[in-house]
């Protein structure tokens, strides 16, 4: 499923309430990318990879017993998917997630297999975060914090929890903006 610009406004639009407007709506950038977590998530991945293809290789070569040359085989499994996988996985993931910003509200639709679309009131909202790249490329983060803990498969500190964002935006700092003013005209 891929949508072109008109596709992601007549679903997000679709997802309108009466006398509701959308300001923006746009979808995250598609294909490959490394987060700045990465930089631990990475090297990790490999140095887990080479240890258990080390062991397979010796004990398959040294003729081990099948229980040792089988043990490996689920830690390889998750070896490609940390060093490949995941990469592969979020590029999935992305491409099927489509974001609009009303007047009222934030709406992220996303799904694989099914479509799950979820609102986040102007209101209500605790904060709101730009994380730009040098290119301007960026993160509107739905919180105060930023994106760091992505690269590292979600994992946050104890109790905290992954915040929701818009991630990815070519334009992260019109949408930011955007966002702000509208925060601004509901108070």
């Amino acid at each position: 499923m891929t949508n072109t610009d008109l596709d992601v406004e007549q679903i997000v639009s679709r997802e309108l309430e009466a006398g509701e407007r959308l300001l923006w709506c746009g979808r995250p950038a598609q294909g490959l990318r490394v987060r700045r977590a990465d930089a631990f998530a990475i090297p990790f991945s490999l140095i887990w990879t080479a240890f258990f293809v080390f062991w397979e290789a010796s004990a398959l070569r040294t003729g081990a017993p099948l229980f040792f040359r089988l043990w490996g085989a689920p830690f390889l499994i998750m070896g490609a998917y940390l060093v490949f996988g995941r990469f592969v996985a979020d590029a999935r993931r992305r491409r099927r997630t489509l974001y609009g910003v009303t007047d009222q509200r934030i709406i992220v639709i996303a799904g694989l297999s099914s479509r799950t679309t979820t609102s986040h009131a102007l209101r209500t909202l605790p904060a709101v975060t730009l994380a730009e790249r040098r290119s301007g490329e960026g993160d509107v983060v739905l919180a105060a914090t930023d994106m760091n803990h992505v690269g590292s498969g979600g994992v946050v500190k104890r109790g905290d929890s992954v915040p929701p964002a818009l991630e990815f935006l070519t334009d992260a700092r019109w949408v930011y903006e955007t966002i702000r003013t509208a925060q601004r005209r509901l108070t």
